[in-house]
C-alpha cells in the first residue's frame, strides 16, 4: 500500500474518511485518551490547498499550544498523491528558537527567534514529538494515541524540543521574528 494511503475498508477508528467530516465524540474529552486509541478518520477542510509531498522539518526550544484539540487523522492532497497527516487546531502556537528546514538544499533553511500563530490556527503535521514534564511524546498517523496524554485542553500546553514533521500550517495571523 502506498504511503499516506488509510486501508481500504476503513480507518483506524472504523471509519472509512470519505464516510465522515468530523468525528462525533473523541476518546479522552475529558483530558487523556486511553492506551492504544486511534484518532479518528476526518476530511480535509473545504479549499485546501495542495501541500508538498515531502514535510518540513520544524524544530524548536519550546512549542507552547492554547486551546490545543487533537482533531484527527486527515489526508492532505499533494500533486503526488494524498498525504496522511493529524490535523492539530488551537487558538495561538508560538514555537521558540525556529529553524524550519523544508524539502530540498540545506540553504533554503530559515531560522527566528520566535515564530506565532494566532486565531483560528490549524497545524498539520506527519510526526510530532514533544517533551512534557517527566516524559516525551510522539504522535503520528499511524501511532494510538499514548496513555495520558491529553487530546484537548482549554489552557496552555508547553513542550519542549519540538521536533514536528510540518506538512501545512493556516491562522488568521502569523508572524516571525
Amino acid at each position: 500500500m502506498p504511503q499516506g494511503s488509510p486501508p481500504a475498508s476503513s480507518g483506524p477508528s472504523g471509519v472509512r474518511p470519505a464516510d465522515c467530516d468530523r468525528a462525533k465524540s473523541f476518546p479522552g474529552e475529558t483530558g487523556g485518551a486511553d492506551a492504544g486509541t486511534a484518532l479518528p478518520w476526518i476530511s480535509a477542510d473545504p479549499g485546501q490547498p495542495l501541500v508538498a509531498a515531502i514535510p518540513a522539518k520544524l524544530t524548536g526550544s519550546k512549542l507552547t499550544m492554547s486551546g490545543l484539540r487533537l482533531e484527527g487523522i486527515v489526508q492532505l492532497p499533494t500533486a503526488d498523491g494524498p498525504l496522511t497527516a493529524l490535523k492539530f487546531s488551537m487558538h495561538e502556537a508560538v514555537t521558540e528558537d525556529v529553524v524550519l528546514r523544508p524539502p530540498g538544499p540545506p540553504d533554503r533553511t530559515i531560522r527566528l527567534a520566535a515564530v506565532t500563530a494566532r486565531g483560528d490556527v490549524a497545524l498539520y503535521a506527519t510526526r510530532f514529538v514533544g517533551r512534557l514534564p517527566g516524559f516525551t511524546i510522539t504522535l503520528a498517523p499511524d501511532l494510538p494515541v499514548p496513555a495520558g496524554v491529553p487530546i484537548m485542553s482549554p489552557g496552555a500546553i508547553t513542550f519542549t524540543d519540538p521536533a514536528i514533521d510540518l506538512a501545512f500550517v493556516k491562522s488568521d495571523t502569523f508572524s516571525g521574528r
